[in-house]
């Protein structure tokens, strides 16, 4: 975009000739026009057709001299329609949520992983504790069995006893 430059009495006065110019095409003339004579800045491509079609013809140094860059007007500030406001607020937060679902996915698929393998881990824990106990009240109970047996001889009566009164003493021992 090209800069705009202040107006001097010489743009002014160049303005004023070029305009009276019948060889002036009808574009050039509109574009003067709407600047006119009482405008504070020129842009640059105005200028260059003030210099352009002078008559005598002007150097770009003399139709500037005196003359400075000015600052583009600031920007009028838009007023957002509430419709459009809450529009962008509900895009937004969708996009944060996939945002944030993209982020935490590794994290949430580590801690399902971690969770399957502790459940697996825990049911196998679980299952060596039973066979555990089973084995060792079986063992009690048949020292007992076996205790007797070589005590009293094969009675199935007292054996049994001696073995339930084994199957006792383990789960006392155990807990």
């Amino acid at each position: 975009e090209m800069p705009n430059m202040e107006v001097t009495a010489t743009m002014v006065n160049a303005m004023r000739d070029v305009l009276t110019d019948p060889s002036l095409l009808p574009y050039e003339r509109e574009l003067l026009e709407r600047f006119g004579a009482t405008a504070k800045s020129l842009p640059m491509d105005v200028v260059e057709l003030l210099r352009s079609k002078s008559k005598p013809k002007l150097f770009l140094h003399e139709l500037l001299r005196g003359s400075r860059v000015t600052p583009p007007e600031p920007l009028a500030e838009k007023k957002k329609s509430p419709e459009l406001e809450s529009r962008l607020h509900k895009i937004r937060a969708e996009l944060e949520n996939r945002e944030y679902e993209e982020m935490t996915r590794d994290v949430r698929q580590q801690e399902m992983e971690q969770r399957d393998v502790g459940e697996i881990s825990s049911a196998s824990q679980s299952m060596a504790e039973g066979v555990n106990i089973l084995v060792a009240k079986g063992t009690a109970f048949a020292i007992g069995w076996f205790a007797a047996q070589a005590a009293w001889g094969y009675d199935p009566v007292w054996c049994s006893i001696a073995g339930l009164v084994g199957l006792i003493l383990g789960f006392l021992v155990e807990a």
